[in-house]
């Protein structure tokens, strides 16, 4: 029996999604307008044997640009360094709104993340939360996926000292 795939929904990114010859494709927030998106991108599917065409030029979405560098991180580079992009970037995500577009993105959302982490933080620290986020931007207009980081030009702090 052929498997058909699905539409899931993924609550920590409040956004449905369906994957496709092994590709997530991103459906929105809204369950009703996801499972249109879903049959539009199975029609121009052709049995399931040609490539899957764009539902629309959307701008990209915050989370599901770091989705996809995670699971880029998580195929070419070491478990370590996976985790560490994760935990930080999942906490960056909980703090935008989910259906934020890279556009809206700015500097200022960063910072307010960065200064409200809930623990006291070194400047070191603060270097690599941001450090974290702008790594991932980078990364998609490296990929093609952005034309350009609205982070390029934030600043981090210095490392500081051990002590």
């Amino acid at each position: 029996m052929a498997h058909f795939p699905k539409p899931f929904f993924r609550p920590a990114h409040g956004l449905w999604y369906v994957q496709i010859d092994g590709k997530q494709h991103n459906l929105g927030a809204d369950q009703t307008a996801a499972f249109k998106a879903y049959h539009g991108l199975m029609q121009q599917h052709d049995e399931f044997s040609t490539p899957v065409k764009p539902a629309s030029t959307a701008p990209p979405i915050v989370v599901v640009i770091v989705d996809e560098f995670l699971d880029w991180c998580e195929k070419h580079r070491a478990a370590d360094t996976y985790r560490w992009y994760k935990d930080r970037l999942n906490s960056f995500c909980k703090t935008i709104d989910a259906t934020m577009t890279v556009a809206q993105l700015k500097p200022h959302h960063v910072q307010k993340w960065v200064d409200n982490y809930g623990v006291p933080l070194a400047s070191g620290s603060r270097q690599n939360l941001i450090a974290s986020i702008k790594r991932a931007l980078k990364w998609a207009e490296e990929q093609g996926y952005i034309d350009r980081s609205p982070l390029t030009h934030m600043k981090k702090p210095g490392c500081g000292r051990k002590e």
